[in-house]
C-alpha cells in the first residue's frame, strides 16, 4: 500500500475524531488506528519538510514558489516518490459497524478501506 494512503487515513482519523456522535467502539477503533498510522505519518511529515527546506522554496497563501521551473519539477518528482513509497508492513484490519460512525461518507469509507472493515447492519 502506498504511503500517501496511510497519510490520508491518518488525517481522516483526525477529522472523524471530532465527531461527537461516535460510539465508544468507534472512538476505540479510531484511537487504535491512529497509533498504528502515526509512525508512518511522522516519517512522511519529516521527509516532506526536509525536501521542502532543501529546495529553498517560499510559501505564501498555500502557493509554493521555486527559483526555477526545473527545481519545481524536481521537487514535485521527489515529493511523489515520498507519497508513492510502498509500505509492505502488514496492517491488522480493524472492524467497525457503519452505525458506529454516523454520517460517514462513501469517500471516507474508501479512504479507510484496508485499515477498517466496515460491517453493514
Amino acid at each position: 500500500m502506498k504511503q500517501i494512503k496511510y497519510i490520508e487515513a491518518y488525517n481522516l482519523t483526525n477529522e472523524l475524531s471530532r465527531n461527537t456522535d461516535l460510539s465508544i467502539n468507534a472512538k476505540w477503533i479510531l484511537y487504535k488506528l491512529r497509533k498504528i498510522l502515526y509512525p508512518h505519518y511522522e516519517f512522511y511529515i519529516r521527509e516532506s519538510r526536509e525536501l521542502f527546506d532543501k529546495y529553498e522554496t517560499t510559501a505564501h497563501d498555500d502557493v509554493i514558489t521555486f527559483e526555477s521551473p526545473e527545481l519545481a519539477i524536481e521537487y514535485t518528482t521527489k515529493q511523489a516518490e515520498i507519497d508513492n513509497l510502498e509500505i509492505d508492513e502488514p496492517i491488522e484490519q480493524l472492524s467497525l459497524k457503519l452505525s458506529d460512525i454516523p454520517n460517514i461518507t462513501i469517500q471516507q469509507i474508501e479512504l479507510l478501506d484496508g485499515f477498517i472493515e466496515f460491517i453493514p447492519e
